[in-house]
This record gives structure tokens, C-alpha cells and sequence, in this order.
């Protein structure tokens, strides 16, 4: 994971977690109440996560985008997400979980030419249309 460290927040806390790997890829533990405290949405990750939906769940987000994604939003709000690294060996079994598949957030309603040109212009700003499809819904009236 390449966090880069510029201009943040002083720490006024910190968060401690467990940072899994195996042989080809690493998770980053997150609890529903780290979750919580550092106000990240579902809606924000990919079925490249996982959940252990014991109660209260567990998340471990993939260590390419979504681990980087909580530890940069945890920083801007002056936490300090710290990790021990574990090895889970050649497969984890984090691979067995759930994977997360939030629903989408409701954006807006809007009417139809709005929702389309702004479709369209998600689309132009690089968002494909199955990434769009899978995270927001935006609900057409007349």
C-alpha cells in the first residue's frame, strides 16, 4: 500500500489494526465501530473486500485502494491508523468470506434528461458505466 504523507491533520488519535496477507494479496481488518468512527461508506468499496458478517461484522478491505482509502479518510481527521502485519500463509482464509456488495446510494432524483446528462457526464469524467450501475442509483421522475 503507497500512502503518501503531505500536509494532514495532527494525530489525536490512534487506530490499531491488523494488516493480513498471503501469497498473493494483502486485507486490511477493519471493525464496524472503526468503520464508524472514521465515516466510510459501504458503498465506497468493491466486491475486492471481504466481510465477516459475525455480529458485529468485521471488514477487510484489499490492500491496493480500499485499505488506502480508510487510512487517508482516518488521517484527514487526525487518526493514525497503525497495523501489525500477519502472514495467513499461501491462502487466507479471508478468501472464504463474504465478499462485500453494498447496494447503491440513492444520488438524487432526478428528471430524465438530468439523470441521463448526468450519466453522461460521469461517464466522460472516466466512471465506466458498470462502476456507476454498482454504486449509485439514481431514481428518474417526470
Amino acid at each position: 500500500m503507497n500512502i503518501q504523507k503531505q500536509n494532514r491533520p495532527i494525530t489525536y488519535e490512534v487506530m490499531n489494526t491488523v494488516f493480513h496477507y498471503d501469497g498473493g494479496h494483502q486485507w486490511l481488518k477493519v471493525s464496524t465501530a472503526q468503520m464508524k468512527r472514521v465515516n466510510v461508506l459501504l458503498n465506497q468499496f468493491s466486491h475486492y473486500s471481504y466481510v465477516d458478517n459475525s455480529t458485529p461484522p468485521t471488514y477487510y478491505l484489499e490492500g491496493d485502494c480500499h485499505a488506502e482509502l480508510f487510512v487517508t479518510t482516518a488521517r484527514n481527521q487526525g487518526i493514525e491508523v497503525v497495523w501489525t502485519d500477519h502472514d495467513d500463509g499461501e491462502r487466507s482464509f479471508i478468501r472464504k468470506l463474504n465478499r462485500i456488495n453494498p447496494k447503491p446510494v440513492t444520488l438524487a432524483r432526478l428528471p430524465n434528461t438530468l439523470a441521463k446528462e448526468l450519466k453522461r457526464e460521469a461517464i466522460n469524467r472516466g466512471y465506466s458505466e458498470d462502476w456507476l450501475d454498482n454504486h449509485l442509483e439514481i431514481i428518474h421522475i417526470k
